[in-house]
Protein backbone atom coordinates (compact mmCIF):
# COMPACT_ATOMS: atom_id res chain seq x y z
CA UNK A 1 0.00 0.00 0.00
CA UNK A 2 1.51 3.72 -1.21
CA UNK A 3 1.40 6.68 1.45
CA UNK A 4 -1.47 8.04 -0.83
CA UNK A 5 -3.82 4.88 0.05
CA UNK A 6 -2.13 4.89 3.86
CA UNK A 7 -3.35 8.78 4.06
CA UNK A 8 -6.94 8.33 2.11
CA UNK A 9 -7.55 5.30 4.83
CA UNK A 10 -6.59 6.72 8.14
CA UNK A 11 -8.63 9.42 6.84
CA UNK A 12 -11.70 6.93 6.35
CA UNK A 13 -10.56 5.92 9.78
CA UNK A 14 -11.33 8.85 11.49
CA UNK A 15 -13.61 9.99 9.64
CA UNK A 16 -15.96 6.80 10.69
CA UNK A 17 -15.56 7.34 14.19
CA UNK A 18 -15.72 10.97 14.36
CA UNK A 19 -18.13 11.63 11.30
CA UNK A 20 -19.99 8.29 9.66
CA UNK A 21 -23.02 9.88 9.07
CA UNK A 22 -21.64 12.09 6.35
CA UNK A 23 -19.74 9.26 5.14
CA UNK A 24 -23.29 7.43 4.76
CA UNK A 25 -24.90 10.83 3.41
CA UNK A 26 -21.97 11.91 1.34
CA UNK A 27 -21.25 7.61 -0.26
CA UNK A 28 -24.61 6.85 0.33
CA UNK A 29 -23.07 3.82 2.53
CA UNK A 30 -25.68 2.20 4.93
CA UNK A 31 -24.47 2.02 8.61
CA UNK A 32 -23.74 -2.12 8.48
CA UNK A 33 -21.17 -1.21 5.38
CA UNK A 34 -19.24 1.35 7.83
CA UNK A 35 -19.74 -0.73 11.39
CA UNK A 36 -16.42 -1.50 12.51
CA UNK A 37 -14.53 -1.41 9.07
CA UNK A 38 -11.31 -0.19 8.31
CA UNK A 39 -10.24 2.51 5.91
CA UNK A 40 -9.51 0.01 3.24
CA UNK A 41 -12.74 -1.80 3.29
CA UNK A 42 -14.37 1.68 3.41
CA UNK A 43 -12.39 2.78 0.57
CA UNK A 44 -13.11 -0.44 -1.48
CA UNK A 45 -17.25 -0.17 -0.51
CA UNK A 46 -17.02 3.41 -1.70
CA UNK A 47 -15.39 2.42 -5.10
CA UNK A 48 -17.96 0.24 -5.82
CA UNK A 49 -20.82 2.13 -5.29
CA UNK A 50 -19.74 4.70 -7.14
CA UNK A 51 -18.70 2.35 -10.17
CA UNK A 52 -14.96 3.23 -9.85
CA UNK A 53 -14.35 -0.63 -11.50
CA UNK A 54 -11.44 -1.36 -14.22
CA UNK A 55 -11.24 -4.43 -16.61
CA UNK A 56 -12.50 -8.01 -14.60
CA UNK A 57 -14.72 -6.04 -12.05
CA UNK A 58 -11.32 -4.90 -10.22
CA UNK A 59 -11.97 -1.84 -8.14
CA UNK A 60 -10.17 1.29 -9.45
CA UNK A 61 -8.56 2.58 -6.40
CA UNK A 62 -6.51 5.36 -7.24
CA UNK A 63 -9.37 6.95 -9.18
CA UNK A 64 -11.47 6.41 -6.14
CA UNK A 65 -8.62 7.49 -2.92
CA UNK A 66 -8.32 10.99 -5.21
CA UNK A 67 -12.03 11.62 -5.29
CA UNK A 68 -12.53 10.99 -1.51
CA UNK A 69 -9.00 13.33 -0.75
CA UNK A 70 -10.57 15.60 -3.79
CA UNK A 71 -14.15 15.69 -2.20
CA UNK A 72 -12.48 16.35 1.91
CA UNK A 73 -10.55 18.97 0.28
CA UNK A 74 -13.18 20.89 -1.36
CA UNK A 75 -15.55 20.47 1.63
CA UNK A 76 -17.66 18.58 -0.12
CA UNK A 77 -18.33 15.70 2.95
CA UNK A 78 -18.96 19.16 5.59
CA UNK A 79 -17.03 20.92 7.72
CA UNK A 80 -14.71 19.51 9.35
CA UNK A 81 -11.42 19.51 10.92
CA UNK A 82 -9.00 17.28 11.94
CA UNK A 83 -7.31 19.22 15.05
CA UNK A 84 -8.38 18.61 18.71
CA UNK A 85 -8.96 21.73 20.73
Amino acid sequence: MTDAYTLICRLLDVLNKTHPEMLMHRYKLEAEDIAGADGWAILEKIGKKRGFLMRGGEIDLTRCADTVWGEFKGGKLGKITLELP
